[in-house]
Order: C-alpha cells, then structure tokens, then sequence
C-alpha cells in the first residue's frame, strides 16, 4: 500500500489502522494500493476509482493556470507534481478535521477503510462494478462492502491488535485536538 497522508495523523498510526482494516476484511492485494487521506470539514467519506483514472499527488493547491500535456500525460511548468499509476487501485478516504469523541471517529475511521478495501477487493477480482441502474445500497458491490464492513466489526471486537491500533489512532488525534 502507498500511502499519501495530507492529514496531521501520523504515518504509521494511520497506515497501521488501514492494513489491519484490510486484513478484517479479507484483501489480501493490498501492495499496489494507493491511498490518499485528506482532511474534511463535515465527516468521513471514502471513495474507489480503477486504474483508468489518474491520481495526482501535489503539494499545495491546485490553480486554474494549470496546463494539461496530452502525450506526455503530466502537468506543464509544474515540478512539484507527477502523475502516479498503478493497477491495483486507488482508494480516497476524507476525514473529518474535528469530532467530538475521538475513539468514535478511529472506529469509523477503521469502519470506512474496511467498506473501501472491500471495494479494491472486487475492482482486483472483477475489474468493475455491476450495475448502476439501482438504488445505492441495493447495488451489488454495495451489498458486498456493507456485510463485510459488518464482518470487519465483528472481527475487530475479537482482535486486540485492532482494539490497540484503534486506539493509538484515537489517543494520536486527542492529542492533536488540544
């Protein structure tokens, strides 16, 4: 897993809680992943794209000057960017800056990987989603990552290494809170 960490959470804490959410949930491919963690101001949200998309990696902002070179697939004047492939998958996680109760946001946290890995799980198996034509939670690949985010809480209840990284992450973002 190549993880980019735009969040204050350190490294290996958050890489840590993402690998054993993957292990709850069955991943066994999780080498070629590309993770990107940024900050959010309301909640936690997730997110899987294939291999066909693009993933820019970049420090700073983004600007409307910025010019798009079609044979070269990069950005032009931009040395601070590069454009990174892989056919593993990518998997976004936004997570919310503030919460209250900072052992509920580590377990949603783990929650939210374990729903996303299991999305990688089935874009490395089938290559694609199923249909799209039905309501979000009918949909196939849904039902496949909702019952296993299930399973991964079950899992989680038994397992102290996953009891202890959870709550690492929660003590690391107390701390970065006050």
């Amino acid at each position: 897993m190549k993880l980019y960490n735009h969040t204050k959470i350190n490294d290996k804490i958050l890489e840590k809680v993402l690998y054993l959410s993957a292990k709850a949930v069955g991943a066994v491919r999780t080498g070629k992943v590309v993770v990107k963690v940024t900050t959010s101001t309301y909640g936690c949200s997730g997110e899987v794209r294939n291999s066909r998309y693009g993933f820019m990696y970049y420090h700073g902002y983004l600007n409307s000057s910025r010019k798009w070179n079609k044979k070269t697939g990069e950005y032009i004047n931009k040395k601070d960017r590069k454009l990174i492939s892989t056919d593993g998958g990518y998997m976004f996680l936004k997570i919310t800056a503030k919460h209250r109760e900072p052992l509920i946001l580590a377990e949603r946290i783990f929650d939210l990987a374990s729903h996303e890995w299991q999305h990688i799980k089935d874009l490395q198996k089938h290559g694609k989603f199923g249909s799209y034509n039905r309501n979000w939670k009918n949909r196939p690949h849904e039902r496949r990552a909702i019952t296993a985010s299930k399973r991964a809480e079950r899992v989680k209840d038994k397992r102290l290494d996953i009891q202890d990284a959870i709550l690492n992450l929660a003590i690391y973002i107390e701390e970065l809170q006050k």
